[in-house]
C-alpha cells in the first residue's frame, strides 16, 4: 500500500492480509514461504526486488550507507540481510530501503532537494539509543539541512498499550518523563513522544512530521502485534522508502 507519494519519492508498506514479511534466523520452512509472500507483495506494488535492501534489526544505532553493490541484500534471501544495524540511508536514485515491524516504529527521513533517503527501525532501545537524530547528523554529510528533511512515524506500539515495568520507564525519566504515563497503577510509555522530542531538538519542522498515528496492537485486521498475540516466531509487516 503507497502512504505517501511525490515526485521523487514514495514511501510504501505492507498490511497483515499481504502476509508475513520478516525472515526468520535459521528457520528455512518459514522463509521459503516468507520469500513468497515478499514475491507476491513485490510484484503487487511493482517493487524491484533487485533494487530493494533489508535489515535484519538489532535494536540499536548502527546506519549502514547503502552502495550500489548492496542492492538486493535480504530482499528474497535471509541470509544476506545486511546485520546490526537499524537503519539505511542513501542518495542512490531508484532505490528501495526496507525494514520490519511488529511494534516497533518505522521512522522515514527524506530530503527532496538534495535526494537523500534514510529509513530507521525503532523500538525502545534504539530510540532510547538516538537513532533517529543519529540519521539526521548522517544525513547531514550528504548535504542535508534538518530544515530540508521531511519525517514520517508509521505504525507502532502506542501509549494506549505499551506498559512497562518501573525500570523500564526509569530508562525514559531522565530525557523523556512527559512521556510517561501513570494509568491504573501501571505505567506506559509514549514512544513517539520520544521521537518527536529528538526530531524537535535536531532541528526538524513539525510542518514537515507526518505522524500515521496508528497502533498496531490495536488493529488486528491491519497488523500483526508481537506483544498481542506473541507468536512463536516474530510476524511482521514491511515498510520501505523509495527514491524515484
Amino acid at each position: 500500500m503507497i502512504i505517501f507519494d511525490s515526485d521523487k519519492i514514495s514511501i510504501i508498506q505492507s498490511l497483515k492480509p499481504d502476509g508475513d514479511l520478516i525472515f526468520k534466523s535459521n528457520v528455512p520452512l518459514l522463509n521459503k514461504q516468507i520469500k513468497s509472500n515478499r514475491e507476491i507483495f513485490f510484484k503487487k506494488e511493482n517493487i524491484n526486488p533487485s533494487r530493494l535492501i533489508n535489515i535484519s534489526a538489532a535494536h540499536g544505532n548502527n546506519i549502514f550507507i547503502v552502495e550500489e553493490k548492496d542492492f538486493s541484500k535480504g530482499a528474497l534471501v535471509a541470509e544476506t540481510r545486511i546485520e546490526n544495524c537499524d537503519g539505511l540511508l542513501t542518495n542512490i536514485k531508484n532505490s528501495y530501503l526496507s525494514v520490519t515491524g511488529a511494534d516497533c516504529f518505522p521512522v522515514c527521513l527524506w530530503d527532496k532537494k538534495r535526494e537523500v533517503i534514510s529509513i530507521t527501525h525503532n523500538g525502545y532501545r534504539g530510540i532510547l539509543a538516538e537513532i533517529v537524530p543519529k540519521t539526521i547528523k548522517k544525513m547531514g554529510s550528504f548535504g542535508s539541512k534538518p530544515t530540508d528533511i521531511n519525517i514520517w512515524i508509521g505504525p507502532g506500539i502506542r501509549d494506549c498499550h505499551f506498559s512497562v515495568t518501573e525500570d523500564r520507564a526509569d530508562l525514559f525519566s531522565k530525557n523523556y518523563k512527559n512521556c510517561i504515563i501513570d494509568k491504573q497503577d501501571q505505567k506506559y510509555i509514549n514512544l513517539t513522544c520520544a521521537i518527536k522530542k529528538q526530531l524537535a531538538n535536531s532541528g526538524i519542522q513539525d510542518e514537515n512530521i507526518i505522524d500515521s498515528e496508528e497502533c498496531t496492537f490495536c488493529d488486528t485486521e491491519k497488523y500483526f502485534s508481537y506483544r498481542r498475540d506473541h507468536p512463536e516466531f516474530v510476524e511482521a509487516q514491511m515498510f520501505i522508502i523509495h527514491l524515484k
